[in-house]
């Protein structure tokens, strides 16, 4: 029998999630995408929680949605508890705007997360290929970038592209690429991840610094590549006052965030372009610690979309954000039988017209901490779902809310 194992681990405020490949009782895969966590509780056990979470083998491909710290925090333990990070896919990132990630880390996260974003950002390889073990095995990750989404050519990449192996992948490839994990798996199991951008407050932000400097109300030696600003309290107050007050205005606290590029990925079963899976039997079982909220298991809805913290109400580069995502995945809208409800279900980042995207989708989660300060998730967002008949899985940082899917999978 082959099985995927799609887990929702309860690390709090941030994201970590994985899917396990099972052929004959043997683990044969291993994906993960993000893995991080800003639930204070939580960092003190996370270490622990991601160590002991995931079978000891290489890591197939790690998928990260974004840069935010809650979101990437727990790479290092990953790598430092044994696993072999093969393939990393990393949404690409403008080198105009590299900086000014970077810095906003340094302001939402301090000196510590702002470092470690800009060697993800600017030495990949390093970051992700230093671990004795990598070294001993003579492994190097490789490193590969999603270009930014262009909504005309989704089409024809449904239509057209066939799944192909991670390991013929390497560079950039387009959003909308078909991965597998090659021959490790008897299904046709594909990931397909898009990078949208929402680069239009950190654009605003980069703006924001230069006139400062042109004004002389930065001194013309600032360099938002440096993080020597963090020891100077003057100056650091004035990169503060420019990110809080000119780019979000009076708005409290938690608004003030700057997302910029967004990895949505599918996971799922193969379609053809005849819009019929690869006539794969699928029964899903949901799993959790209250067997009562555990419905029967269903049929053909292995799907599940990876959504990361994109804001599903964009409108500048995209006209309307849904609508999109569901002519970049056309053709699997009828696999998906589970989506992940983004940035912890802010109600800024959500629309309800999400419940419309899949046509055969009853079931949805989200990840967030019982103690944080922003609100997450707002009450209109869980009411919006469930007054609807839907599930909702309510991840946080407590063992019992972990949320598991056994996928069966049969010819």
């Amino acid at each position: 029998m082959n099985e995927v194992i799609r887990t929702f681990h309860p690390v709090g405020q941030g994201a970590f999630y994985s899917e396990q490949f099972i052929q004959d009782g043997q683990n044969t895969g291993l994906v993960v995408y993000d893995c991080g966590s800003g639930t204070s509780k939580m960092s003190k056990n996370l270490k622990k929680y991601v160590s002991n979470s995931l079978p000891k083998r290489d890591i197939d491909i790690l998928f990260v949605s974004h840069f935010d710290n809650d979101h990437i925090n727990g790479i290092q333990i990953l790598k430092s508890s044994g696993h072999n990070i093969k393939n990393v896919v990393l949404p690409l990132v403008p080198p105009e705007i590299k900086p000014y990630v970077v810095l906003c880390a340094g302001l939402m996260d301090g000196k510590e997360a702002s470092e470690q974003i800009r060697q993800i950002l600017y030495h990949p390889e390093d970051f992700f290929g230093d671990l004795k073990e990598n070294i001993k095995a003579n492994i190097k990750a490789n490193i590969i970038y999603v270009k930014s989404a262009i909504t005309e050519q989704h089409n024809d990449n449904n239509k057209q592209d066939e799944p192909r192996s991670i390991e013929n992948l390497s560079g950039q490839i387009e959003s909308g690429t078909k991965i597998t994990l090659g021959n490790q798996f008897p299904i046709t199991w594909v990931y397909i991840p898009f990078n949208y951008e929402e680069n239009q407050r950190v654009s605003e932000f980069k703006k924001l610094i230069n006139d400062a400097i042109a004004q002389h109300d930065l001194p013309p030696t600032f360099d938002p590549n440096k993080d020597d600003w963090f020891d100077d309290t003057t100056l650091k107050n004035k990169i503060q006052k420019l990110y809080n007050n000119k780019i979000f205005g009076p708005k409290p606290k938690k608004d003030k965030i700057i997302h910029t590029n967004s990895l949505m990925v599918y996971s799922g079963t193969h379609c053809r372009s005849n819009y019929r899976s690869d006539r794969y039997n699928c029964v899903v079982h949901d799993c959790c610690c209250c067997p009562c909220r555990c419905p029967k298991p269903r049929y053909y809805s292995e799907g599940c979309l990876y959504l990361g913290d994109v804001n599903l109400n964009v409108t500048n580069q995209i006209t309307n954000m849904i609508p999109t995502i569901k002519t970049a995945i056309n053709q699997y809208v009828n696999r998906i039988g589970l989506i992940q409800i983004p940035h912890h279900g802010a109600h800024g980042s959500y629309n309800s017209d999400i419940l419309e995207l899949a046509p055969h989708c009853k079931h949805y989660v989200l990840s967030y901490g019982t103690t944080n300060t922003y609100g997450h998730p707002a009450p209109c967002v869980v009411s919006s779902i469930i007054s609807q008949g839907y599930s909702l899985a309510l991840v946080n940082e407590n063992i019992c809310s972990m949320f598991m899917q056994r996928i069966e999978l049969k010819r």
